[in-house]
């Protein structure tokens, strides 16, 4: 059972089976509403028109939000459809207008509208009137409702519950991209996809609480000192990451297992399947995740505390990462998606894995799906990357010329196709696989392929034949470079030290990225084995065509 106390869980359950047992002798309807447009909305600052986006919630217990639609006073929303069963008989819709502001910490309010009579209701031909702040006339809402008495199925379900479209939206975040590293495009991308039923799959007497024998879990939820203030940084982080956004945002439409993998699991550069690890957790109403790795800042980008915007409890919680059914020779062959339960904070319940299983085929039929407890030694095993003899990896520390040598060996690999005239073919045969500490996942790298890694030679995966092409730099021209690319981003606390600090941050190995005198002597001690080629960024830029000739 999941770790909380008995009298908060006697509380919850009571107050579950009191609001169903109350609702038994009422009506239950189901609604399918249709957000259409709106006209006359008022520009909120002194250029251009608003970039509105709506929030509907019905009796409070449920809520949507619509995607923004860039500066405009007369949106219309295209395909902004909610279905939501067993709603009594007197629901009240409301639906409140926002001015997007990616600049402000809130959004300007415009105005909102209410629909009293959601179950009988009849479209007005001039719309909602859209009332502002001191009863100002802000613009006119338009909306269609279907309404319909709760099937023998549907009445069971919980009150409000939402039953689609699952829709998803991807924030991306170049700032925090910066610090991960986890893609060459430096953007950390976090996911949210609306899930159908999950009261259903996962029942509210079974809400995972967070962790009670685990220390970071008590240090945030506990009764500390810091407690309140660990819950405020972790949601304005949450508020940083799954915000949405005018200029960062994608949003969709999911309808089958094939919309997942196309718009969700596939590089939107190379257009193939991205292996990596996520971390995610399942709330009241969505499935959020994000990429993980065991470099620091994605590490934190990560955690399941961040992901549940700090609540006590989540309905599940763990890792997952994509791999092909069949093996990584069949790449080009049918994916699935292997999911666990590891989460320090909320220590799911292994027994419940089924149950998220049950609950992605109900909305994604057809969709591949394996489940393992945590602690399954086969887990380990399908995130396994074994060297080959034909591989070839190129082990950099950051900022140390890393895209350079790899540009000379894609050159190489190709004959002396320029990169730029196909960046996806370039990140399909180079590709950055840090993302999986210890634990690389092989690829789909079309062959002949590099492996690029910024992991000291001691974590990176050995074969006797394979070849290892390392760079070093000059620890000096390395500080300065990673102090410009980390100080250059305000968001995080290195744009407010200055060079000397971050100098002894980086002597003593306490910078976002790994020790580099560390990395340095696990290059040093393989300079001299047979399939280790050691060359310098100094080298590169004095005798460019000898490193060439050495790599070739």
């Amino acid at each position: 059972m999941s770790s909380y106390s008995i009298s908060s869980g006697l509380k919850d359950t009571l107050i579950e089976t009191t609001f169903f047992a109350l609702d038994d002798s009422q009506s239950n309807y189901d609604v399918i509403i249709q957000f259409h447009s709106a006209e006359d909305i008022p520009k909120m600052d002194v250029f251009g028109h608003a970039d509105p986006y709506f929030i509907a919630k019905i009796d409070d217990q449920i809520s949507f939000t619509s995607t923004i639609l860039s500066n405009t006073a007369t949106p219309k929303w295209d395909d902004e459809k909610w279905i939501v069963r067993n709603i009594p008989l007197n629901a009240i819709l409301t639906v409140k207008i926002y001015d997007k502001d990616d600049a402000k910490l809130f959004d300007d309010y415009i105005g909102k509208f209410e629909v009293l009579n959601l179950i009988n209701y009849h479209a007005s031909i001039t719309g909602h009137k859209v009332i502002g702040p001191f009863n100002r006339y802000h613009g006119f809402f338009h909306l269609s409702i279907q309404s319909m008495e709760s099937s023998e199925e549907t009445k069971h379900l919980p009150r409000y519950t939402f039953d689609g479209p699952c829709r998803y939206s991807r924030h991306d975040s170049f700032a925090v991209g910066c610090l991960t590293m986890l893609n060459p495009d430096c953007i950390y991308s976090t996911w949210k996809i609306q899930i159908r039923r999950i009261s259903v799959f996962f029942k509210p007497q079974e809400r995972q609480y967070w962790n009670r024998k685990y220390k970071v879990a008590q240090m945030i939820f506990g009764n500390y000192l810091l407690s309140l203030a660990s819950q405020s940084t972790l949601k304005l982080a949450h508020k940083v990451l799954y915000g949405r956004t005018l200029k960062h945002n994608e949003n969709g439409q999911l309808n089958n297992a094939d919309d997942l993998w196309k718009f969700v699991f596939s590089d939107r550069t190379t257009k193939r399947i991205k292996p990596c690890i996520y971390t995610y957790v399942i709330d009241d109403n969505t499935w959020r995740f994000s990429e993980t790795d065991a470099q620091v800042f994605a590490d934190v980008a990560s955690k399941h505390a961040l992901l549940a915007n700090a609540s006590e409890y989540v309905r599940y919680a763990g890792q997952f990462h994509p791999r092909p059914k069949y093996g990584w020779n069949n790449c080009d062959d049918e994916w699935e998606l292997v999911f666990d339960n590891e989460s320090g904070t909320y220590a799911p319940n292994a027994y419940l894995l089924i149950n998220l299983k049950n609950l992605l085929l109900f909305n994604f039929p057809g969709l591949n799906i394996v489940t393992y407890e945590y602690k399954d030694p086969k887990l380990k095993e399908s995130l396994e990357y074994v060297a080959q003899s034909d591989d070839i990896f190129i082990v950099t520390y950051p900022r140390s010329g890393t895209h350079w040598i790899s540009t000379i060996v894609y050159g190489l690999l190709t004959d002396g196709k320029p990169f730029d005239e196909d960046t996806g073919d370039y990140l399909a045969k180079i590709q950055f696989l840090d993302r999986f500490g210890k634990d690389i996942v092989k690829t789909t790298m079309i062959h002949p392929s590099a492996i690029q890694t910024h992991y000291p030679f001691y974590c990176v995966p050995y074969h006797p034949q394979a070849k290892y092409i390392c760079v070093i730099r000059q620890p000096k021209d390395v500080c300065v470079s990673c102090y410009q690319i980390l100080s250059s981003n305000s968001a995080f606390r290195f744009s407010q030290i200055d060079f000397s600090t971050f100098f002894q941050l980086f002597i003593n190995g306490q910078t976002p990225y790994i020790d580099y005198f560390d990395h340095l002597d696990s290059l040093w001690s393989h300079k001299d084995d047979e399939n280790v080629l050691l060359v310098s960024y100094e080298q590169m830029k004095n005798d460019l065509r000898g490193v060439i000739d050495k790599v070739d």
